[in-house]
């Protein structure tokens, strides 16, 4: 099997995860990345000092693929505080993790609105995906998000005023249409990890993928014009394969192929540095309003490498493409409402602009969608669930079906 040729197209987490695998079973492949490095969306800049990531992101080190894929260890993951807070602005609800904190399981559900008989079902929905139950619940029927957390008996009330806010910064959309069947992956993943950031930034999650393949395994700076079964067109002429994996973002791959692209999401994320003390934590704060912000966090209390010494970083996040710097001042005033930190003296470092962060993910959610097209094998978020875990999952999934192909001739 060593001598089949094997063409990755994409360095992002999927393109890398197929060619670990592809390489673990002794093949050498062929990794062609357009950009001048790998990750794709997901990447980190040191701007003044300050760690910058292509929009704010964390890994879950429960996700399956995290274990199989990456040496946490020597990441350095630095995990956030489980639970979060979510504000208007004025009125803020903190809530921790009641799994994680069995003695804080009362006052959790007391500080949520709505009715004692929703709050508790919220709580049973949790308790049931840490139990490892998620295949149980993924039984029922999907539907859009709002209504499928309904018919698990959680209140209208806690659905619109507290996971409608922090799901939002997840899926990227504040009406919660996206499928349930999403939701009840995403909130068994949060329920069983600590979501974190590598101390030296999410870019160095595809760095550590590159760096364990054979060497040369990687080509930089050379986009790819055209696909077929058996050969790729690149700014290098063409290239011969004996497999072909499209390993690029949505509109990408829909490009160089006849899928249609289905609608994504956009955020931008605003970095603010200050050397005052005050407010912020190390706990994620969701906007209940959505208006300016979906969330907030401030970085440097857990990774504080994200930061020159002495200086405070917080990440702001708005859904959609918030590029007009005239918003500065409306970003800045709410991420102080929201966190209560001092934002007067704050310094903009970056604004991070991410259109189709996202693929949509509408009902029925297609956990396993078909993935080769005219012989072409499809790897990405947009073949999977749109998350990192999905991503990976996507990457192994085409190296098996290539590998699956090589030992059937």
């Amino acid at each position: 099997m060593g001598g089949q040729r094997v063409i990755v197209v994409g360095a992002g987490v999927a393109g890398l995860r197929c060619a670990q695998v592809l390489a673990a079973s002794g093949l050498e492949p062929v990794v062609l990345e357009a950009g001048d490095r790998v990750g794709g969306r997901m990447a980190t800049d040191v701007i003044d000092g300050h760690l910058i990531d292509r929009g704010f992101q964390l890994l879950n080190p429960s996700y399956p693929q995290a274990a199989r894929a990456l040496d946490l260890a020597a990441l350095d993951l630095r995990s956030f505080a489980p639970g979060l807070r979510v504000s208007d602005g004025v009125e803020a609800v903190g809530l921790s993790d009641p799994l994680r904190r069995p003695s804080e399981v009362l006052s959790t559900l007391r500080s949520l609105p709505g009715s004692l008989r929703g709050r508790a079902a919220l709580g049973v929905l949790l308790a049931r995906l840490r139990a490892g139950q998620l295949q149980r619940v993924l039984e029922a029927d999907d539907a859009p998000a709002a209504r499928w957390l309904a018919a698990r008996g959680v209140d209208a009330t806690v659905i619109h005023d507290v996971l409608r806010p922090f799901l939002a910064g997840v899926l990227l959309e504040s009406r919660l249409e996206s499928s349930g069947h999403l939701v009840a992956l995403l909130l068994r993943s949060f329920v069983a990890g600590l979501p974190g950031v590598p101390a030296a930034g999410m870019g160095a999650i595809p760095a550590q993928m590159a760096a364990g393949l054979p060497p040369g395994s990687v080509r930089l700076d050379t986009p790819v014009v055209a696909v077929a079964r058996d050969h790729v067109r690149s700014t290098e002429g063409r290239l011969e394969a004996d497999a072909v994996v499209l390993a690029t973002a949505m509109n990408e791959a829909a490009a160089l192929t006849w899928i249609p692209p289905r609608p994504s999401r956009s955020v931008t994320t605003w970095w603010f540095s200050t050397t005052e003390v005050g407010g912020g934590g190390p706990t994620l704060v969701a906007d209940r309003d959505g208006d300016i912000l979906v969330n907030a966090l401030e970085m440097t209390t857990t990774a504080p490498s994200y930061a020159p010494e002495g200086r405070r970083l917080f990440a702001a996040s708005a859904l959609g493409v918030v590029a007009d710097l005239d918003a500065e001042a409306a970003v800045r005033a709410r991420l102080g409402a929201l966190t209560g930190a001092p934002t007067a003296s704050m310094e903009l470092v970056a604004v991070s602009v991410i259109e189709r962060a996202l693929p949509s993910a509408p009902v029925p959610l297609e956990l396993r969608p078909p993935i080769e097209i005219d012989g072409v094998l499809l790897a990405g978020d947009h073949v999977a669930t749109p998350s990192i875990q999905g991503a990976m999952a996507s990457g192994e999934r085409a190296a098996r079906r290539v590998l699956a192909r090589f030992a059937g001739r």
